[in-house]
């Protein structure tokens, strides 16, 4: 054992007894006690429970209490209730004395709330902060509230915090001077608050990096600049991983200019349970080694991971988070070390109620000379409260994370350190538990750390050899979160615009048609005055040669077989997935759609791909039919029909179109691509790569053109086998119309 070990251990003992004697938090008897022992015994009832409570403060009277009551907690199939519960859940569910127990349960969720939040309001909780500052804690206040729903709102945040900042600063004024306030590096605030960005920008939005710096030159600003005038902290705190980046970048962006660039008293959050955050430390540092002077760093281990996990397998993304407890606290301990190693620039904030991750802290920080008054610790309101009074008399600074706010606000916040509190892998659940100090001051590398730091893939990802695909997942959609992605998106925008105007014309029967019946531009819808496509349409003429040729091509294309044509579907994908952002860039700059939603477009083109070229292969096998006829079996086979017309609308210009262009020719019908008019570029984009993975000739067609004339005579002619369309209902119902008369020559019923 090193003696770094040894001392962590030394230090750590009277940590975890203090721990033990002081409690969880949570308090041991009582509607909190039962709640917390029910849900820690029962996953199932946990997330019914914290539903019920994320749920409670919008329910508007005792009888949608008791009605919610009833659905959560009565239902059939649903987990068992704790005898506690039983009799009160059956009490509401049957109407008698409804009211009475739904009085009851919201008057005990809001005394639990109280055991997290200090107050509704910053006058409020002036008591519980000088009962603090008495018991020699320092503060910092945080107003709950996140991911506001309109720019009123965030204006109302904003200027509570500019009232919570003066109200704190007169109030400070009283405090008593003591060594909280003291540093090797200066005077320490007493004034310290922590703010969320989603709370003062309603938007957020990472891909508008103006409206970011717009919105928060309005809200964030003025709170910056006030708390430099009144001596004040500021923290930044961090958000889920979907802000984390933005976040970053406004504080750097706002803390370098004149205004803040050389105010020591800002501060970031740094989050351990993300897999890079080591190098994301590393960004931070040589930023503030560029701005020349010091920022706090609060190091957390990060509160959204159910939520970042659960996204993440949403989405088909790598998980950014560590998902094995003893991972995200390895890397706490190896980022404590590296602030203390930079503590003149990156002054360190450690945020643990674990005993272990903070005899490493002070053990380490000894071991390096660093004075105990430049390292801090910081725990939050209400939680164990008996380890918080071992810190402070061991000579360092503990400052309480105190939550002030209404209990709307506050309901996410209270889940949150809910579900922190009961995890069956915390500290402090194992702490209260009774387990043997040894076991909780191990070493996270001695049970299991960095057991899944490759195993972060949540889904099998496409791109599979063609002859032996997997099985079916969705296509993940770019994650715009992040800059580095969004970057390069940016870059094929420009790539794309710089190539602007797209010619556009007729592909019929192996060429390309330079005239046809009419001409027009379509422009950018967000920038007239760019022209996105030169466009010829196509003549009904032309739609007859193209119908003549695919008539001759298709019997030999359904010969060559599903394996072979599913093969081409794969391949297909295989091109879009190589060019997403191209066709994405496109898209955005033809029919104006957004960069997620174009992005995602592609990724459905390429489902559709995916997903047909399997089940064509499943359908071709054949489906037996049970017939009790002694001697006669039967067998259900689908076959391609002859020519289908796909006829695609401008709003998912890609994923329509190819969705039921593929389906066509994967059966083994060949097609006739009629785009709308507003969305001929992109759809000549999908064409080139249908030809370039190897489209026999003939096959398909490509026909931009007038819907009125060109689409009407192809729904018409007696050739079409298949008619594919989404657009108007009264487009659709007059192609019904059509379709359904039979005339001369014609071989299907369409």
């Amino acid at each position: 054992m090193s003696d770094l070990e040894s001392r962590i251990l030394e230090i750590g003992a009277p940590l975890v007894a203090a721990a033990q004697r002081g409690g969880g938090g949570f308090g041991q008897g009582g509607f909190t006690g039962k709640l917390v022992e029910s849900v820690m015994a029962d996953p199932a009832f946990k997330v019914e429970a914290f539903r019920f409570v994320d749920v409670l403060p919008t329910l508007r009277d005792a009888d949608e209490i008791a009605r919610h009551i009833d659905e959560y907690f009565n239902r059939p199939g649903g987990p068992p209730m704790p005898t506690w519960m039983t009799m009160g859940a059956k009490v509401a569910g049957s109407g008698i004395g409804a009211g009475i127990f739904a009085d009851q349960v919201e008057r005990n969720v809001k005394a639990m709330a109280r055991n997290f939040i200090a107050g509704e309001t910053g006058a409020d909780c002036l008591p519980s902060l000088r009962t603090l500052r008495e018991k020699g804690m320092a503060i910092t206040v945080d107003l709950l509230g996140e991911k506001t729903m309109g720019m009123a709102e965030a204006g109302i945040y904003r200027d509570r915090y500019l009232e919570v900042l003066d109200a704190l600063a007169a109030d400070a004024a009283q405090w008593p001077s003591d060594s909280l306030e003291d540093a090797s590096w200066g005077r320490v605030p007493p004034v310290n608050i922590s703010i969320k960005l989603s709370a003062l920008d309603p938007h957020f939005d990472c891909l508008d990096r103006k409206g970011l710096m717009r919105t928060a030159e309005a809200n964030l600003v003025p709170i910056l600049q006030r708390a430099r005038e009144l001596g004040a902290f500021v923290n930044v705190d961090m958000e889920d991983d979907a802000h984390r980046e933005a976040t970053l970048w406004l504080f750097e962006k706002i803390c370098t200019g004149p205004t803040l660039g050389d105010y020591p008293h800002l501060g970031i959050v740094s989050q351990a349970y993300l897999i890079d955050a080591q190098q994301e430390a590393e960004r931070v540092l040589d930023w503030v080694q560029r701005r020349g002077t010091p920022i706090t760093v609060r190091l957390v281990k990060g509160a959204y991971w159910d939520q970042e996990v659960i996204q993440a397998q949403q989405e088909g993304w790598p998980i950014p988070v560590y998902t094995h407890k003893a991972d995200s606290d390895a890397n706490f301990e190896s980022m404590t070390r590296f602030l203390i190693d930079h503590a003149d620039a990156l002054r360190p904030a450690i945020a643990s109620h674990n005993a272990r991750s903070i005899a490493v802290a002070m053990a380490y920080g000894e071991a390096k000379g660093l004075p105990p008054s430049d390292l801090e610790f910081q725990m939050l309101f209400g939680m164990a409260e008996g380890l918080m009074e071992a810190v402070r008399k061991k000579g360092y600074r503990l400052r309480v994370y105190t939550p002030v706010g209404q209990l709307l606000p506050g309901m996410s916040y209270l889940v949150r350190r809910l579900l922190e509190n009961t995890s069956n892998e915390g500290w402090l659940v194992a702490s209260a538990a009774g387990h043997s100090t040894a076991s909780l001051l191990a070493s996270p590398a001695s049970v299991g750390g960095a057991a899944d730091r490759e195993k972060r893939k949540t889904r099998e990802q496409p791109g599979s050899p063609e002859d032996a695909p997997g099985p079916f997942a969705n296509e993940p959609v770019a994650n715009f979160h992040h800059f580095d992605t969004y970057e390069v998106f940016s870059k094929a925008v420009e790539t794309m615009s710089a190539q602007l105007p797209i010619t556009v014309q007729p592909w019929v029967d192996g060429s390309w048609r330079t005239e046809g019946e009419c001409r027009w531009h379509r422009e950018n819808p967000s920038n007239v005055s760019q022209i996105v496509a030169d466009v010829v349409g196509a003549s009904p003429e032309q739609g007859q040669q193209a119908l003549r040729a695919a008539e001759a091509a298709q019997p030999l294309w359904a010969a060559q077989g599903v394996a072979l044509r599913a093969k081409l579907l794969r391949r297909l994908a295989a091109n879009m997935r190589r060019r997403r952002h191209e066709l994405a860039a496109c898209m955005m700059l033809e029919v104006g759609k957004p960069a997620w939603e174009a992005d995602a477009d592609v990724a459905e083109a390429i489902d559709f791909c995916e997903y047909y070229a399997r089940e064509a292969i499943h359908l071709q096998q054949g489906q037996p039919l049970q017939v009790h006829v002694p001697g006669e079996d039967n067998l259900l086979s689908f076959r391609g029909r002859g020519v289908a017309v796909v006829i695609a609308p401008w709003n998912f210009p890609l994923a329509i179109l190819c969705g039921m262009s593929t389906a066509a020719l994967v059966m083994g019908n060949s097609v006739l691509i009629k785009p709308a008019e507003q969305s001929s570029a992109i759809a000549k984009m999908f064409f080139d790569l249908l030809l370039e993975s190897g489209l026999p000739q003939g096959v398909a067609h490509f026909l931009p053109g007038r819907g009125e004339t060109l689409g009407a005579s192809l729904v018409a002619d007696p050739r079409c086998s298949i008619v594919a369309f989404t657009g108007s209902k009264a487009v659709g119902l007059s192609i019904i119309e059509t379709a359904a008369k039979t005339t001369e020559g014609q071989q299907q019923v369409r």
